[in-house]
């Protein structure tokens, strides 16, 4: 099987954005799975749940080898033969592809990943509550019977000892993690700070930068209000949204309709409060609420703006979560502040090493979408993270800055003695 059929397939194998794999379930595709199993057995589990984890890697072959010349032809996806190869190769630039294997087991349960998928999951419990993918086709068996060719060129490379410096040798540095300073990257690509900071002004980063290394926007001395009102938050989140400019203005007349359009039905209870009613307000605070009520930018994990409002002992204070909108959090931040209200905010150190390009960007993997933050396991904190596409590694300015972390190698297990 060549790198194309391999990247395709995967992508048939691989149900739920990866999530969940494909099931197996017939007799042959179950003997297939143990076999592959079976063949990396000896390699000493790599963490939790018997997980192992290799590379294996294919030739890209040719047009032909993907792609069938006529049909294509015939539909006018192309002109002729020269466009034929030219489509393949701007599509497929690699002479070979590479891709990490992991299989994993544990009671009842076997689920084999590759570039970071989920494809294989067998699932033998009696109360499962996975639910994996069918196959159409012949996919399984075509998938399975190539990892188990590709997983014994590897083992047999572990076992004579030549893996290691074949794979630091060979593979490419689009597939490894590193980490570049900031300010590297954005010297590189100036137009990479304009977009991180937004419109945040050196005068807001200098205020930024003062309650941070003051200590002043630590929640443990930041101070408490008696007492809160949904009216006090409808009124925090409008100065916020005007502060922000944009969209968020367009949303309703009053802080309170601005707030409802952007946090949809989440908000519904809050906005039933009597605004200038304190009581009315603990006593809805105490009850469950969605988490999402609080989220005035929403967006996904990484990319929405959290207001909170929390409570303890000695009172009521804001606190501001954000990551990956870095204006908008930073700008929310000071003006919660300039209202006199007290007012904390989630990881500040980190927001301001961002914007003095102070901290160092993760270069993740081809095959892992770049968001999310990262923690290594030296403690050092990453907020964003990148893929290098093949234009910045014939920068030598970018790539010389690059530190690239260690590769993880198998180890077999200890044989005992008969």
């Amino acid at each position: 099987m060549f790198g194309p059929q391999v990247m395709y397939y995967k992508e048939c194998l691989s149900g739920n954005h990866g999530l969940n794999g494909t099931a197996v379930e017939s007799d042959k595709a179950i003997k297939l799975l143990d076999k592959l199993f079976e063949i990396l057995d000896p390699i000493e589990p790599m963490g939790t749940d018997d997980n192992k984890r290799i590379w294996i890697w294919a030739d890209r072959g040719s047009a032909d080898d993907a792609w069938d010349y006529e049909d294509m032809l015939s539909y006018g996806d192309v002109k002729d033969r020269e466009d034929f190869e030219k489509q393949f190769t701007e599509l497929y630039p690699y002479d070979s592809y590479w891709f990490p294997l992991r299989i994993m087991r544990f009671p009842g349960f076997q689920a084999v990943f590759l570039m970071y998928d989920c494809i294989f999951e067998r699932d033998t419990r009696e109360h499962s509550y996975q639910e994996s993918s069918k196959t159409w086709n012949n996919e399984d068996y075509d998938m399975l019977e190539f990892l188990i060719e590709a997983a014994e060129r590897s083992f047999h490379m572990i076992e004579a000892g030549t893996y290691n410096d074949f794979i630091q040798e060979n593979l490419p540095l689009r597939y490894r993690q590193g980490a570049i300073p900031s300010k590297v990257f954005h010297e590189v690509y100036p137009a990479s700070l304009d977009n991180l900071l937004d419109g945040l002004t050196p005068e807001e980063i200098r205020e930024f930068q003062t309650a941070v290394e003051s200590g002043e926007c630590d929640s443990k001395v930041i101070g408490r209000m008696e007492k809160m009102t949904s009216g006090i938050y409808f009124e925090a989140v409008g100065k916020c949204y005007e502060a922000i400019g944009g969209r968020f203005m367009s949303y309703g007349c009053s802080p309170k309709e601005k707030y409802h359009r952007v946090t949809f039905s989440y908000g519904d209870s809050l906005v039933a409060l009597d605004e200038s009613d304190a009581e009315a307000f603990e006593r809805w605070y105490g009850e469950w609420h969605d988490p999402h009520l609080w989220e005035i930018i929403p967006g996904r994990t990484y990319t929405r703006v959290m207001l909170y409002v929390q409570h303890d002992e000695n009172g009521w204070y804001f606190y501001v979560s954000g990551c990956h909108r870095l204006m908008e959090t930073i700008r929310i931040f000071l003006t919660v502040r300039k209202l006199g209200y007290p007012v904390s905010i989630y990881e500040p150190e980190h927001l301001l090493d961002a914007c003095l390009e102070k901290d160092r960007i993760l270069i993740v993997p081809t095959g892992i979408i770049p968001y999310g933050d990262e923690r290594l396991s030296t403690g050092e904190y990453m907020m964003w993270a990148i893929n290098l596409a093949d234009a910045d590694m014939q920068n030598a300015q970018l790539m010389d800055s690059i530190e690239w972390f260690p590769l993880e190698f198998p180890v077999l297990k200890a044989r005992t003695s008969e």
